[in-house]
C-alpha cells in the first residue's frame, strides 16, 4: 500500500472519534495496520475482489435505503456519508492482505469483468482514496471546529510526508505545507456554508421539500390561503397509554399576533436539569397518568408533543432539554426517532402566568373584536362565564372547511371569517377565539399541536397524522389556564375524507419503518445481545465465504482445473533480485508490496532506480496479468533482473535459479 505505516489507522481512529463510532474505527484500524505483524498473504484473484466489491455495493444500498427511510433527505445524505468507511473497508482489508497489494479495476466496475478492454487489466491501490474517504466521512459528522481542521491537516501532512520529492528540504516542505494549511482555513469556512446550501437544494430537487419543523418562536398561519389546504396523511406521532388518551397534544404556545403570524414574545428556551431518568417540568401531582409517545426528529432537534398538564418526561435520549416560559419543550442532540414517557394531570400549573402580551390586540383588529365582545356582553370579571359565551358564539352558525374561495383581496381574512363567511379551518377558529377573549379582557394564548382521535389496530397505539395538526386557545380563568377548542365537532371527518385508498398499505410500510428505526435508535436494551450476535455471525459467514478458496493451494487447484498449469511467474528472475538485495540488508518485509519495497530500496541508493522499477513492472505483469508476457518482454525481464544482480553481486550472477 502506498501510504506510510500508521497513516490509514490514524485516519480511521479520527473518523471513529468524530462520528461517535470509535470502537468501529479502532477495529478497522487494527485490521488494516495488522498486516505489518501478520506475515501471511493470500493470492486473491480478480473474481474474489469482485465478490468483495459486490458485498460493499450491497452494504451501500442497504444503508442508503435505511437512511432515506428514517431521515429527511439532507440528514440522510450526511448519515450515509458518515458510514462510507465501513462500506469500503472490506475492499481495503482484502487489498492489504493480498499478495499483489493492489486491486484490479474489473473488481470495481462490473462492465469491465467480461471485457477485453485494456482497462480491465489495470490495477490500482485503494489506500490513498480510502484515506481521503475517511477524512470526508469524519467531516460529515463533525461541527467543523478548529481542532477538527488541525487534525485533518496533521493527518494529511503525515500522508504526504512520505511522498515528498526526493532531495527536497524537509524544513522548506513543512513550511510550505503549513502556509497552505493556513490559507485553507479561511477558504474552508465558506466552502462549509456552500456545501450545506447545495445539499439542501439537491435534496429538495430529488425528494421534494420535507415537512418543516415546528418553531417555538413563531408560526405562520394559513388564514389567507385561497383554495384547498393540503394536509399530509403520514403518521407524525404515536401514543400508547392506559385508558383513554389525552384528546390534545401540545407542541408550541404563542402570545403575540402579527398579521398572519403568531409569535412567542419574552419566552426564551431555558435548559432544565436532568433528575434521574428524566426531566421535571413542574412539581409532581396526584392522580398522574403516563403516556408513551414517539415521533421523528430527523434534524437531531425539535419540539416535543406533550399532553396538556405534563409535569415530567422520562427515558428520552437527549443531550439537552429546554423549556420556554409559555410551555414549549425542545430536545437537542436526539436520534431521528425519539421515544419518551410523559407524566401528566389536568393541572395547568406548568404554564407561565399571564402578562400584558396575553391581552395584546393588534390595531387593525382591536375595534371590531371589542365591538363584538360588547355585543356578546363579555365581561373580564367573569372569565369562566365569558369563556362559555365564546364557545356558544362559535358553536352557532360556524362551519369547518379546508377550502376558501377567492374574495375581495383587500378584505382581512380573519374579519371576513368572523363577520361574513363564518367558514374556516382550525387556525381561523383558534385565532378568532384568542382575540375575542382578549377583547373581553380575558388573557388568552394561541396553541398548536395535534388532535388524538385515531386508534391503529396494526400498531396497537393511537396515532396522529399530519392532517390531525390542530390549533386552539388557552384562556386564563383567574386561577389556571383552560384549553378552549372552538373548532366545530366533526372537523376530523372533513379532513379524513381526502385520505388515499392506498393508505392501509402505506401505513403498513410506515409501521415497519418505524419499528426498524426504533430498534436501531432506541435504547441498547431493545436491540439485545442476540441481535448483535446475529449481525456478527452474518458478517463472519460473509468473510469466510469471500475468502474461501483464496489460499495458495486452493488457487493453484483452481488454475489447474482451468488448464493453467503451474502458478504463473514462479520462474521469474526477479526473485533472485530480491535475494541479492536482502543480502545487503534491504530485504522486502512481509507486509510490503513490491511497489512500496522498490520505493524504499531506491531511496537507500546504490541501485539503478530506473532499471529496478522497469524489472518490477515486468515481473508484476508476468506474475499477475492473465495475458502474461510475450517473448520479447520476457527476455527484457530476464536481462534486467540479471543486470541488477550483477551490479550488486557479480560473483553470483551465474548461479541464480531460473537464469538462462
Amino acid at each position: 500500500m502506498n501510504l506510510s505505516a500508521g497513516v490509514l489507522g490514524g485516519a480511521l481512529l479520527f473518523w471513529g472519534w468524530q462520528s461517535g463510532l470509535l470502537m468501529v474505527g479502532a477495529l478497522l484500524a487494527l485490521a488494516i495496520e495488522g498486516r505489518r505483524w501478520v506475515g501471511t498473504r493470500w493470492t486473491i484473484l480478480p473474481e474474489h475482489f469482485g465478490r468483495i466489491s459486490d458485498l460493499s455495493a450491497v452494504l451501500f444500498l442497504a444503508m442508503a435505503v435505511y437512511a432515506y427511510a428514517t431521515s429527511d433527505p439532507s440528514r440522510a445524505f450526511l448519515k450515509l456519508s458518515i458510514w462510507q468507511p465501513v462500506v469500503f473497508a472490506p475492499l481495503v482489508v482484502a487489498q492489504a492482505y493480498s499478495v499483489e497489494g493492489r486491486i484490479h479495476l474489473s473488481a470495481l466496475f462490473v462492465f469491465l469483468r467480461r471485457s477485453d478492454h485494456d482497462w480491465s487489466k489495470l490495477s490500482i491501490d485503494l489506500a490513498a482514496g480510502f484515506f481521503v474517504l475517511c477524512l470526508l466521512a469524519a467531516g460529515a459528522a463533525n461541527v467543523r471546529t478548529p481542532a477538527f481542521y488541525a487534525a485533518v491537516v496533521t493527518l494529511t501532512g503525515a500522508a504526504l510526508w512520505g511522498r515528498r520529492p526526493a532531495g527536497a528540504s524537509g524544513v522548506a516542505w513543512a513550511a510550505l505545507f503549513v502556509s497552505a494549511a493556513a490559507l485553507g482555513w479561511a477558504g474552508q469556512l465558506g466552502l462549509n456554508q456552500l456545501q450545506a446550501a447545495l445539499e439542501r437544494r439537491a435534496a429538495e430537487f430529488v425528494f421534494g421539500v420535507s415537512r418543516p419543523e415546528a418553531d417555538a418562536n413563531r408560526t405562520t398561519t394559513a388564514l389567507g390561503h385561497i383554495g384547498e389546504l393540503q394536509q399530509s396523511d403520514d403518521i407524525v406521532v404515536r401514543l400508547t397509554t392506559e385508558g383513554a388518551p389525552p384528546p390534545l397534544l401540545r407542541v408550541a404556545v404563542y402570545n403575540r399576533f402579527a398579521g398572519l403570524r403568531w409569535e412567542a414574545r419574552h419566552s426564551p428556551m431555558i435548559a432544565i436539569g436532568r433528575y434521574g431518568p428524566g426531566w421535571d417540568l413542574a412539581p409532581p401531582r396526584r392522580g398522574a397518568r403516563r403516556a408513551t409517545l414517539s415521533t421523528s426528529m430527523p434534524g437531531g432537534t425539535g419540539l416535543l408533543p406533550l399532553p396538556p398538564g405534563a409535569f415530567r418526561i422520562e427515558n428520552l435520549s437527549a443531550a439537552l432539554v429546554g423549556r420556554s416560559r409559555l410551555g414549549a419543550l425542545r430536545a437537542d442532540d436526539v436520534p431521528p426517532v425519539v421515544v419518551y414517557d410523559a407524566h401528566y394531570t389536568a393541572s395547568r400549573a406548568a404554564d407561565g402566568a399571564p402578562d400584558a402580551d396575553d391581552l395584546f390586540l393588534p390595531n387593525w383588529h382591536g375595534a371590531s373584536f371589542k365591538k363584538l365582545a360588547h355585543e356578546l356582553k363579555l365581561e373580564p370579571r367573569k372569565p369562566s362565564e365569558t369563556i362559555g359565551r365564546v364557545r356558544v358564539f362559535f358553536g352557532r352558525g360556524f362551519a369547518y372547511s379546508t377550502y376558501r374561495e377567492a374574495r375581495d383581496p383587500k378584505a382581512d381574512p380573519l374579519e371576513e371569517f368572523v363577520f361574513k363567511t363564518r367558514t374556516g379551518h382550525c387556525e381561523h377558529f383558534a385565532t378568532s377565539t384568542v382575540l375575542l377573549l382578549r377583547a373581553a379582557g380575558v388573557p388568552a394564548r394561541y396553541v398548536t399541536g395535534f388532535s388524538v382521535q385515531e386508534f391503529s389496530r396494526l400498531e396497537n397505539a393511537w396515532v396522529a397524522r399530519g392532517r390531525h395538526a390542530h390549533a386552539w386557545a388557552l384562556a386564563w380563568t383567574g386561577k389556571k389556564w383552560l384549553e378552549v377548542d372552538t373548532t366545530p365537532a366533526g372537523w376530523e371527518d372533513v379532513e379524513a375524507s381526502g385520505a388515499s385508498a392506498f393508505r392501509p398499505m402505506l401505513d403498513g410500510l410506515a409501521w415497519f419503518s418505524f419499528r426498524v428505526s426504533r430498534w436501531w435508535w432506541g435504547p441498547e436494551g431493545e436491540r439485545g445481545p442476540l441481535a448483535w450476535a446475529a449481525v456478527a455471525l452474518l458478517f463472519a459467514f460473509l468473510v469466510w465465504r469471500l475468502l474461501r478458496g483464496a489460499t495458495a493451494p486452493a488457487v493453484a487447484a483452481k488454475l489447474k482445473g482451468r488448464g493453467a498449469g503451474p502458478v504463473r511467474g514462479a520462474d521469474s528472475e526477479w526473485y533472485g533480485v530480491e535475494r541479492t538485495l536482502a543480502a545487503r540488508g534491504l530485504g522486502r518485509q512481509d507486509w510490503e508490496t513490491n511497489a512500496a519495497w522498490v520505493d524504499r530500496v531506491t531511496k537507500a541508493g546504490g541501485v539503478d532506480a530506473a532499471l529496478l522499477r522497469a524489472a518490477a513492472a515486468l515481473h508484476a505483469r508476468y506474475r499477475f496479468d492473465p495475458e502474461g508476457l510475450d517473448a520479447e518482454s520476457r527476455e527484457r525481464l530476464r536481462k534486467a533482473a540479471l543486470s541488477l544482480i550483477s551490479q550488486q553481486a557479480p560473483s553470483t550472477s551465474q548461479g541464480i535459479a531460473g537464469s538462462r
